[in-house]
């Protein structure tokens, strides 16, 4: 349910912010959370690093649409221990116990490694993430998987790497500026930064000498130096590309780089 892409405005490029060459650190998805997406949670860097070899993975979505009905599991109501939380997971009853808020288009939120979580009915979200592959699936409804069985849980890893205090609040943007872009905030963790920018009319972007940025486009036409774009179509943007173009009417894009 989840797509990323990415374009990039050149072929060569430091990752900026003093991180190693290599692995790209940063992911940008779009979530279309039609019906119920399983409840799962993800391991901080220390616990990746040492038992998967690779970073953890801490997130913020950006909610780009939402039915009446879509909802956010943002942590649980009550703490467990690590036995309750793997009991609840294998009688389905952590769907009750998660701490399911209304969506609306609009807000944001950080969701920490060690966060439960899940989305369900009719949310499409803007998602930044660390650049990692590692979801411990808790409870996924008992559905099945391409093989046509139920689809694997990792409850050994999950339980054990889930912090059940955790409880992740929706805000709203924070507006930073209004020139030559309106530029509002949506989280910052010691991963990633992000923002939203939106523009109605043609200006020129500066880019950052000291890292690269990463942009999203969630609304509208228009171009980011001559190349076209529409709402799903990302641009790399490197540390050394300058000043370019940007053309668009009602557009915006999320944007992330490392901080």
């Amino acid at each position: 349910m989840g797509r990323s892409w990415k374009r990039p405005l050149a072929r060569r490029s430091n990752a900026g912010g003093g991180a190693k060459r290599g692995k790209f650190p940063l992911l940008g998805k779009l979530i279309f959370a039609d019906g119920r997406l399983s409840v799962q949670v993800h391991p901080g860097d220390e616990w990746a690093e040492r038992v998967e070899g690779r970073p953890g993975k801490t997130e913020l979505w950006y909610v780009l649409e939402a039915k009446p009905e879509a909802e956010l599991g943002l942590g649980l109501r009550e703490r467990l221990t690590p036995e309750e939380l793997a009991a609840a997971a294998r009688d389905g009853s952590i769907e009750g116990l998660l701490r399911w808020t209304p969506a609306r288009a609009g807000q944001c939120v950080l969701v920490p490694a060690g966060t439960v979580h899940s989305v369900r009915h009719g949310a499409v979200l803007c998602e930044i993430q660390q650049n990692s592959d590692i979801t411990y699936r808790l409870y996924d409804y008992n559905r099945d998987g391409l093989e046509g069985r139920p689809r694997d849980l990792q409850l050994r890893h999950g339980v054990r790497t889930a912090d059940t205090a955790l409880r992740p609040e929706l805000s709203e943007p924070r507006l930073l500026d209004e020139c030559p872009f309106r530029l509002e905030k949506l989280g910052q963790c010691r991963h990633f930064a992000a923002e939203l920018l939106s523009w109605d009319q043609p200006f020129l972007y500066t880019a950052d000498p000291h890292r690269c940025h990463v942009l999203i486009i969630v609304r509208g036409l228009g171009s980011v130096n001559a190349l076209p774009f529409e709402p799903g179509d990302a641009f790399v943007v490197p540390a050394e590309s300058g000043r370019f173009p940007v053309d668009g009417d009602g557009a915006q894009a999320v944007r992330a780089y490392l901080p």
